[in-house]
């Protein structure tokens, strides 16, 4: 903002993963995925929005991190595994 006076377009794209069983995370490992994922989101909104009210101007791109969705989606795959007694795509890649 000092040195070019303004700020048009903000992308927050970030995100984090655990490896492991969700069943095993602990709640200082939620916390952590909840505070990079969601908290890097409302920093950036924050840094940029005043501004971007300011010049009555701006846009803010907020993506998901890949990873997290398939994290989210294996715990499903690991359940259809156990009563086809098969392995997903996903689980041998």
């Amino acid at each position: 903002m000092e040195k070019l006076g303004r700020i048009d377009y903000i992308f927050n794209n970030t995100g984090i993963v655990l490896t492991g069983e969700v069943a095993n995370y602990t709640i200082d490992a939620w916390n952590r995925i909840i505070a990079v994922n969601l908290g890097g989101v409302v920093n950036g909104v924050q840094a940029a929005y005043a501004a971007m009210i300011r010049q009555g101007f701006g846009h803010i791109v907020n993506t998901a991190f890949g990873g997290v969705l398939r994290i989210l989606e294996r715990p499903y795959e690991r359940m259809a595994e156990r009563r086809k007694g098969t392995r997903s795509r996903a689980a041998a890649s």
